[in-house]
């Protein structure tokens, strides 16, 4: 991946190394805005894949990202599957996640009234 020179994936010494597994269930991909960033812990980027699907490509510095999988993978098949992402791959190392995207606003910005609705 051609990560920007000041992207998190490079910058932040805990996330140098496993952001290497991107290039193995993101191959191709444009680099968008990141999304969230807790230093030393992990970040989440928006991407677009080559086939033009946005997608969200997470780095952890921990091999989380198989638990993550494991969790959505159980939510896809419950009654909350319309209020989650799906995954789309983990890399071999279990540091980095590709998930869906799916554009509004976010559940925690809503109030609550608005989020049953």
């Amino acid at each position: 991946m051609q990560w920007p020179t000041d992207h998190p994936a490079v910058v932040d010494k805990d996330l140098v190394a496993p952001s290497a597994g991107a290039d193995e269930i993101a191959t191709g991909a444009s680099i968008g805005p990141v999304l969230r960033h807790l230093p030393g812990r992990r970040v989440a980027t928006a991407i677009r894949l080559p086939d033009g699907t946005d997608a969200v490509l997470k780095v952890f510095a921990s091999p989380r990202a198989r638990g993550n999988d494991r969790r959505l993978a159980a939510l896809a098949v419950s009654s909350a599957s319309n209020l989650v992402p799906r995954s789309l791959g983990v890399d071999r190392g279990g540091h980095v996640s590709l998930i869906s995207w799916s554009p509004g606003t976010v559940y925690d910005e809503l109030s609550d009234t608005a989020f049953v609705a």
